[in-house]
Order: structure tokens, then sequence, then C-alpha cells
């Protein structure tokens, strides 16, 4: 499972630097489910795509749906890291 979340990361950025956000956005959910399977949603790689997915969230105006994304990955990061990790502190 990593190895595809990987390949899939690598392919929603490209997709994201291309302009392509509805594209990339359902590539970045698509990261998400595997990274979960993979590792769990309080895996650092999850908070990851998490964060990423709320990039093009904003980028598509969807403010809501961005502050949640980056709430959730800053509970996946504390819940992985610690709330004294520096990571953690950053994703505040």
């Amino acid at each position: 499972p990593a190895s595809v979340a990987n390949c899939l990361d690598a392919l929603a950025r490209c997709v994201q630097s291309q302009g392509r956000l509805d594209e990339a956005a359902i590539i970045w959910g698509e990261v998400l489910e595997w990274r979960e399977r993979a590792a769990g949603s309080g895996h650092p790689h999850y908070a990851d795509a998490l964060r990423s997915l709320a990039e093009v969230q904003q980028l598509q105006g969807d403010m809501a749906g961005a502050a949640a994304g980056l709430e959730r990955a800053a509970d996946a990061l504390r819940q992985s890291l610690g709330p004294k990790h520096p990571e953690y502190a950053q994703a505040l």
C-alpha cells in the first residue's frame, strides 16, 4: 500500500502543478485512503496528504474544507509525534 500511495502522491503533485485542481483533489483523496491503509490516520504521511489536499481546496476557494483538513492534519501529527514536536507546532 505504501508504494501505491507514493506513486499517487507523485501523480497528484504533477497534476496539481499543471493547475488541474479538481483532478488533483480526487487523487489526493486516493492518497489519503492508501496512507490510512498503510500506516493509519495518525501517521505523519497521512497528515502530509491531508495538508496537500487542504492546499488544493484553498486554491479552489474552499476555505472551510481547507481549514477542516488542516485541523485533521494537526490532530494526526499530535497523535503520532506528540504535542511538543516541532512539526506539530508548525501545523498549528
